[in-house]
């Protein structure tokens, strides 16, 4: 049973009543002083309302629609210096916002300022890195009519670093075109001492058989006159001045055959050897030389001025706040300021009153 039927079950119990606190009848106080202000002022906070209303309608209407006119910069890539095919920066992305910030923009705003005073102070451009990256965003918001002038000042900018990079990548292909030229002339100079190696190698083998066929008509004579010895008589004095003769002549032969079988057998053999390392280092020579032009032209290959990504494009949509964005801040804005109004000027009421009553008594 609950509480009601219990009480109504023993007449002799006192009702129960619940009063509220003090402070929630505080509160309630509050807030109907604070309405009852809002209606007592109520005609200077519709005034300045509809004021701000207005304020905001017109501000909305003739705000023109932002649009935001943007490119996309890549920094360029230099070789390294071991040139093994790894590339770096021209310049940090963080050294490149710097300068465009200091130098780039305020010198091309200030060079279309000089030719349009009249848009002094108008144009504003934005650089941002984004995080972990090596590119430049080059942002700027305006109307759409002047969609022209914004994308030739952005244009400018661009302009401006790539011409500064430019003299960077066109030294470093200038070095690398030159230490290809200095590569190719060593490698066709290399080529024509191993062509100077191949003839000498040639006449050597030509040296060889010629000798070969000397020594064999050499061997033949010596034999012939070995044999011819024989069949001399050295029993007289004719046929002992013959022996001498031939002893002699047999002597010189095999002098010539020792001779040419050394020549063939060491010092052409030596020759040989020298030119087969002569022409073996020239073979490692213009494969270095080979590796080295490689190595240059893919350096080349591998450089890259710093160009816009994509040319600078309108935004689609429009940006910033909306008219009704706009419309809505004004109306809340005049809210606070009529509210504060009314009560400021309610406030004020109440002292003078107060003042008055102390006065009067």
């Amino acid at each position: 049973m609950n509480n009601d039927n219990k009480q109504g079950a023993n007449p002799s119990v006192p009702p129960q009543y619940f009063y509220p606190s003090l402070a929630q009848q505080q509160n309630t106080i509050k807030l109907i002083d604070l309405y009852r202000i809002v209606l007592k002022h109520h005609k200077i906070i519709l005034t300045i309302l509809l004021i701000f209303t207005i304020a905001g309608v017109v501000s909305a209407l003739l705000k023109p629609v932002i649009y935001s006119f943007s490119t996309t910069v890549q920094i360029g890539t230099l070789s390294t210096a071991d040139n093994q095919g790894k590339s770096e920066l021209i310049e940090s992305s963080q050294t490149a916002l710097n300068k465009i910030i200091s130098a780039y923009i305020p010198f091309v705003l200030a060079q279309h300022y000089e030719k349009n005073p009249s848009d002094r102070g108008r144009y504003t451009i934005n650089v941002v890195v984004p995080k972990n990256s090596e590119i430049l965003n080059i942002e700027a918001r305006g109307a759409i009519n002047r969609e022209t002038a914004y994308k030739q000042l952005i244009n400018d900018v661009v302009k401006k670093l790539i011409d500064d990079h430019s003299r960077i990548t066109i030294l470093k292909i200038k070095n690398f075109e030159v230490g290809i030229a200095h590569a190719e002339n060593v490698l066709a100079s290399t080529k024509d001492n191993a062509k100077l190696i191949a003839a000498n190698t040639e006449r050597l083998n030509k040296t060889s058989e010629l000798l070969s066929t000397q020594l064999k008509e050499k061997k033949e004579l010596l034999a012939h006159t070995l044999k011819n010895r024989d069949n001399v008589n050295i029993n007289n004095p004719t046929g002992a001045m013959s022996v001498l003769l031939i002893d002699s002549e047999i002597q010189r032969y095999q002098q010539m055959i020792d001779q040419v079988e050394k020549y063939l057998l060491i010092d052409l053999n030596q020759q040989r050897n020298e030119l087969e390392k002569a022409l073996s280092d020239n073979l490692r020579a213009q494969n270095d030389e080979q590796n080295s032009i490689d190595q240059l032209k893919n350096a080349l290959v591998n450089i890259s001025n710093t160009k816009a990504v994509v040319p600078v494009m309108t935004s689609t949509d429009s940006v910033g706040l909306s008219k009704t964005a706009i419309m809505l801040s004004f109306v809340l804005l005049g809210v606070a300021i009529a509210l504060a109004a009314a009560f400021t000027y309610e406030f004020f009421q109440s002292e003078m009153l107060n003042k008055k009553n102390g006065s009067s008594t």
